[in-house]
């Protein structure tokens, strides 16, 4: 939870004439509840287009993603071409997110026993000062 990462993903024309108006897009799926997961707070990048893509041609694309959420989730990859009535799709990857403590006791707790101790050793610092100095003034 919470790691950058960077799927790659090449669209391929494998057919025989120019594919027209293709997009393309990325779909993050729960898997847990079989459903669609909202990818406004994990990926900047929804869908790449391209106007033509040729015979052969591919279009490469890097698909930055940032989990924020613990699961077992799954990517995919959907295009589509202006010209034909389906889309194509990637197959699953699979994507387990493990939660990731913000605050671990293991970074919490020696601050919680170091600091009190060293405002304390401070404050009795002073207080001895203090002391040491009013002893002085009084001979």
């Amino acid at each position: 939870m919470g790691d950058q990462l960077k799927f790659s993903s090449i669209i391929r024309n494998i057919g025989t004439v120019p594919a027209q108006g293709v997009v393309a897009w990325i779909s993050l799926v729960e898997a847990d509840l079989g459903q669609p997961v909202d990818l406004e707070d994990w990926s900047a990048q929804k869908a790449v287009a391209q106007a033509t893509l040729a015979p052969g041609g591919q279009i490469r694309v890097e698909w930055p993603m940032r989990p924020i959420q613990s699961a077992e989730h799954r990517v995919v990859i959907s295009a589509a071409e202006r010209n034909l009535s389906g889309i194509m799709t990637s197959p699953f990857l699979d994507l387990p997110v493990r939660r990731k403590p913000v605050v671990g006791s293991d970074r919490i707790l020696p601050i919680a026993f170091v600091v009190p101790l060293a405002i304390g050793i401070l404050m009795a610092w002073r207080i001895r000062r203090r002391y040491q100095a009013s002893v002085r003034n009084d001979h």
